[in-house]
C-alpha cells in the first residue's frame, strides 16, 4: 500500500494504517531522538511520545510532507525535553547556591531549616504540571520576561501570568505560607 494511502487511512482512524506508518518511520525518528539526546533510552521514550502525538494530532495534517511532519514533532518533542531539563538544573542550581550562602550564617538551626526549606521547594516546583512549572522557572529562575515566555510556549502573555498565579497559589497550599521565600514567589 502506498504511503499517502497509509496517512489517508490512519487519519481516519483506521489503527493498521497507523501501525504501518510506525513501521515505516520508527527508525527515523528514533535517528532524530538520538542525535539530539546522546542516549538510547531516552531516544526510545520520546521516540514513543513522538508517535503518540502524531497518533493525537494526525487529523490536523495538511497532507503536504509526511516526513518533515514526524522529523518536526519528534525534534520539538527533544527540545522540550531539553529545554526542561535545563530548567530543572537551574532550579538545583540556584538551591544549591542559596545554601551554600547560608553556610556562612551563624546559626546552625537556621541552616538546617533553611536546606530543609530548599528542598521541600525544589520537590513542590518538580511536581508541577508541565505547563506551569515551565513558566515559574522561565519567569523566577531563568528571568525572562511574559512577552519572552509567551512566544517560546506559543501562548499569549496574559496566560503566562495566569499560569504563573496559578502555579503559585498550587506551590502556596502545597507548601504553605511560611515555607515561600521572599523574592522568590
Amino acid at each position: 500500500m502506498r504511503e499517502d494511502e497509509l496517512i489517508r487511512r490512519a487519519m481516519l482512524g483506521e489503527n493498521r494504517a497507523f501501525e504501518d506508518l510506525i513501521t515505516i518511520y520508527k527508525k527515523y525518528v528514533f535517528s532524530i531522538c538520538y542525535k539530539l539526546l546522546k542516549d538510547v533510552h531516552l531516544a526510545e521514550n520520546l521516540s514513543q511520545e513522538t508517535f503518540l502525538q502524531v497518533y493525537l494530532s494526525i487529523a490536523k495534517f495538511d497532507n503536504k510532507n509526511f516526513k518533515i511532519w514526524i522529523g518536526r514533532i519528534a525534534t520539538n518533542k527533544c527540545i522540550d525535553y531539553i529545554r526542561k531539563e535545563k530548567a530543572q538544573t537551574k532550579v538545583v542550581e540556584v538551591l544549591k547556591e542559596t545554601v551554600e550562602e547560608t553556610k556562612s550564617e551563624e546559626n546552625p538551626i537556621n541552616n538546617v531549616l533553611h536546606k530543609e526549606k530548599n528542598k521541600i521547594l525544589l520537590n513542590s516546583i518538580n511536581k508541577l504540571p508541565d505547563k506551569y512549572g515551565k513558566v515559574l522557572i522561565k519567569y523566577y529562575i531563568e528571568n525572562k520576561d511574559y512577552y519572552t515566555i509567551a512566544e517560546e510556549e506559543g501562548i499569549k502573555p496574559r496566560t503566562v501570568e495566569t499560569r504563573l498565579y496559578r502555579a503559585k497559589k498550587i506551590l502556596k497550599n502545597s507548601m504553605g505560607d511560611e515555607l515561600l521565600y521572599e523574592g522568590f514567589l
